[in-house]
């Protein structure tokens, strides 16, 4: 709702995972509401949308290489989150990022992953220009690094 009111034009469409059944859906979002479901096409959402909220996993590498500037959101259980960074070597949670070795685009975890903030950053990304250019001018210059990297390679 946060977006909608400061960027009145956005258009939200959501992917509907193939584990999930549709009750799920109908439950969460009335039937007059302005979000479209995406069932089984996951990729063409992707590539079609200017900008991204995701809760990271493969989908974040996936969305990097179509180049869609994005911002990660999330939150899980607090006991397995402190596990995860004890144990991780890195700063970074989505692949892009940890691959990159630098925030390309910002995620937000546990407490920061809230209603708030995440309409914060994706206006903030998607009202100034220079931002969103340069996540996608950053994600295009690490897409072509890790291709040409893994061709050289072998």
């Amino acid at each position: 709702k946060i977006i909608e009111q400061k960027i009145p034009n956005v258009q939200f469409l959501i992917s509907h995972a193939p584990n999930l059944k549709d009750e799920v859906f109908e439950k969460y979002l009335p039937s007059d509401s302005n979000y479209k479901v995406i069932k089984g096409d996951n990729r063409r959402m992707l590539a079609c949308s200017d900008f991204l909220i995701l809760a990271s996993g493969t989908v974040a590498l996936e969305a990097a290489l179509y180049e869609t500037p994005m911002l990660i959101a999330y939150r899980g259980p607090w006991f397995f989150y402190l596990v995860a960074m004890l144990v991780m070597c890195t700063k970074y949670v989505s692949l892009p990022n940890v691959i990159a070795d630098k925030f390309i685009f910002p995620e937000l975890l546990q407490k920061d992953c809230n209603e708030k903030e995440i309409a914060k950053q994706a206006i903030g990304i998607l009202e100034d220009e220079t931002k969103y250019n340069q996540i996608k001018e950053a994600l295009q210059k690490h897409v072509e690094d890790w291709v040409n990297e893994k061709k050289t390679k072998y």
